[in-house]
């Protein structure tokens, strides 16, 4: 009976070529927009929801009095942060590479020409507690070393690239250059993030390497040299008040800019972790009111084409009354013919 009715209504598609590609190209073109749609807000509220203590984690953003927001701090102020506010049990610092352009050299031995790679992206200066924020599986190596300068951690893919032939114990020891000027030392290699991460950096040097060397005069060491580069993000006690918090970052913020303008002060704050891929003011990547938007546009569009569907569908049924007296006529009966009425109408 199946197959009957499959050919019956193969036979109706080529008879009202018009009706039946009406439905499919709306219902398709329904179908296919929603589920793009779906894909793309899922995967932006993917970010950073795998790291462990996601719920407790904070960065710390800085609102620069009459001109907008920053996403950083300056780059002395996350310790004064961690040592006078309570309720914070983890911080970790880092900072985003602060060159324009960043060239690598892998010195090769006793040739003269080092191997070099132009304008590699995705390098931090990063402390030991980096990877208690975004945690990476270690291949090789140790993250004590990011406590002392001149010392750098590669992703797996990156370790790959800049030494093919070696295993990632082989690499540990090698030596790295970044822009002809700071000399490294390879001391550990890490599996690249599966997850997705506004923070997925792949180059990690010791922050000391940074902040103790004359590198820091890229930025400025001030209380009130606020950099985007410059990130400071803690992990809070459960239960800790981020109101509470909040009030005493301003506090410090307020006790170092004596004598300023109050409507020219900068403000620290905290920012959680779930919202820095959604803050449009403080480089989020994503808009949560636009996404909102996409999934009422892909209902829109699902009701639109199923809507479509059954009015052709119920249009055409008056036409088949003449199909239906007849199966009477040879016997069908009532459940029978519904049967044969829903195959049709989810065929067409």
């Amino acid at each position: 009976m199946f197959i009957k009715n499959l050919q019956f209504a193969f036979r109706n598609f080529k008879k009202n070529k018009a009706t039946t590609a009406i439905n499919i190209l709306g219902l398709a073109v329904g179908i296919s927009a929603s589920i793009v749609i779906f894909l793309i807000v899922r995967y932006d509220y993917s970010f950073d929801k795998w790291e462990p203590n996601q719920k407790n984690i904070y960065r710390v953003v800085t609102k620069l009095g009459g001109f907008g927001m920053n996403a950083g701090v300056s780059i002395t102020s996350p310790k004064t942060i961690r040592e006078k506010v309570p309720g914070l049990k983890t911080m970790a610092q880092f900072i985003e590479s602060p060159f324009d352009k960043l060239d690598v050299s892998i010195p090769q031995g006793d040739k003269p020409v080092p191997k070099t790679f132009k304008d590699v992206e995705d390098m931090a200066f990063a402390d030991e507690n980096y990877f208690t924020i975004f945690p990476h599986q270690w291949l090789a190596g140790s993250v004590q070393s990011l406590a002392q300068p001149y010392h750098t951690v590669l992703s797996l893919s990156q370790a790959k690239r800049f030494f093919p032939d070696l295993s990632p114990d082989k690499i540990i020891g090698k030596e790295i250059v970044f822009n002809d000027s700071v000399t490294t030392t390879v001391s550990g290699i890490v599996a690249d993030l599966k997850h997705h991460s506004d923070f997925d950096n792949k180059i990690f040097v010791s922050l000391k390497t940074f902040t103790d060397t004359n590198l820091k005069t890229l930025i400025g060491d001030s209380w009130t040299a606020i950099a985007s580069q410059s990130q400071c993000f803690y992990v809070l006690q459960d239960g800790a008040d981020t109101g509470k918090i909040n009030k005493q970052i301003k506090q410090l913020y307020a006790d170092h800019e004596q004598g300023w303008e109050p409507s020219q002060m900068f403000i620290g704050r905290l920012q959680s972790l779930d919202n820095i891929h959604f803050d449009k003011y403080v480089n989020g990547k994503a808009d949560k009111s636009t996404l909102r938007n996409l999934l009422l546009l892909a209902l829109f569009l699902l009701l639109l084409g199923a809507i479509n569907f059954i009015n052709l569908s119920t249009a055409q049924s008056t036409l088949r009354a003449k199909e239906i007296g007849v199966r009477k006529t040879f016997g069908s009966n009532k459940k029978q013919i519904i049967y044969m009425e829903n195959q049709f109408f989810f065929c067409v």
